[in-house]
């Protein structure tokens, strides 16, 4: 199954209705923010706490600066969430992933 999260932090009520009305399946809020999510529409949240999703239990982010980070990446990718953030666009590490099984 394929996941569409949106970034709303900082939290813009604009940005969260547009993800709700074009099929986003998740955001990713503060914690502050969730009640504001929960009352424009039915959504998974991803947040630090009181969340359907909990950063650092649920949904891990991962830096990839090498081959060794990717791997690692697609490892807990078996049994998290994981969000990817990378700044090296000559190794593409998500077709990597997703090749991989990831």
């Amino acid at each position: 199954m394929k996941h569409i999260w949106i970034n709303a932090i900082p939290y813009k009520k604009d940005i969260v209705t547009t993800a709700l009305e074009n099929g986003a399946t998740g955001i990713l809020v503060r914690k502050n923010d969730i009640q504001k999510v929960r009352e424009l529409g039915r959504m998974l949240i991803i947040s630090e706490k009181n969340a359907d999703l909990t950063l650092k239990q649920d949904v891990l982010f991962i830096e990839i600066k090498d081959k060794k980070d990717e791997q690692e990446a697609s490892r807990l990718s078996k049994s998290r969430f994981v969000i990817v953030k990378t700044t090296d666009w000559t190794v593409i590490p998500l077709e990597n992933m997703v090749a991989g099984g990831g």
